[in-house]
């Protein structure tokens, strides 16, 4: 994993991630309850620590699947999870030093956008847009059925193939009780364009797991490590 896959510069980033405004990471009139959120401090990216991470992962994942029953499988499970770690090391570069130190796992996104929705708070933008375009979408259902979205948040998730149609659906539903209107719903349908072709560009320079299903079957099967 290249650093250079993870820069700012690119344009699928530019369009949803936003700019990287220091300014931004907590506004003057923020909320006591997000004021909370930061009282560790901010996550700060460091790419060797996590390109680390997303290998030690990787193989965990090649020993768990050299099981018979997976070989099927395998190349489609081992490229979904290398499509995933590759966002995530996109998200947490460009939102480093602006979101709280524990969202650098999924797990501590859900519970804060979920807590946010049962204090009735509604966090700084910046916070909900690293909620929206993060890569699990159990984080991006959270923080759409629990805060009002921008046309151009809501628009992340209408123009994104990974997540459920279930949990778009339900942020949709969401954003309607929470009084979207339809202008807003159309501004949200054409940002969603600009997504889905931003994600179509920078998966045409992704780089392809260099492994066929027959090389796959060598290795998992102990020809090959």
């Amino acid at each position: 994993m290249d650093a250079g896959d993870t820069e700012k510069g690119d344009g699928f980033l530019s369009k949803v991630f936003g700019s990287n405004n220091q300014k931004d990471i907590i506004l003057p009139d923020t909320s006591d309850f997000e004021r909370e959120l930061f009282r560790h401090g901010v996550y700060e990216f460091d790419f060797d620590k996590e390109a680390n991470n997303s290998e030690v992962a990787y193989s965990s994942y090649k020993n768990w699947l050299r099981h018979p029953a997976w070989v099927d499988r395998a190349e489609g499970v081992l490229a979904r999870f290398v499509s995933s770690e590759n966002w995530d090391l996109a998200w947490k570069q460009a939102f480093s030093g602006r979101i709280p130190k524990n969202w650098n796992m999924w797990y501590g996104l859900t519970h804060s956008f979920e807590e946010a929705g049962k204090r009735n708070v509604q966090l700084s933008p910046i916070l909900i847009t690293a909620g929206m375009s993060n890569s699990h979408h159990l984080v991006v259902n959270r923080a759409g059925t629990n805060q009002r979205l921008t046309p151009e948040q809501l628009g992340i998730v209408l123009g994104r193939d990974d997540i459920p149609k279930w949990n778009s659906d339900e942020v949709v539903d969401a954003q309607r009780n929470r009084g979207m209107t339809q202008k807003e719903f159309r501004k949200a349908e054409d940002f969603a364009k600009v997504v889905r072709e931003a994600m179509r560009k920078a998966r045409s320079k992704r780089k392809q797991l260099p492994s066929s299903k027959p090389q796959l079957e060598t290795k998992f099967r102990g020809g090959e490590t």
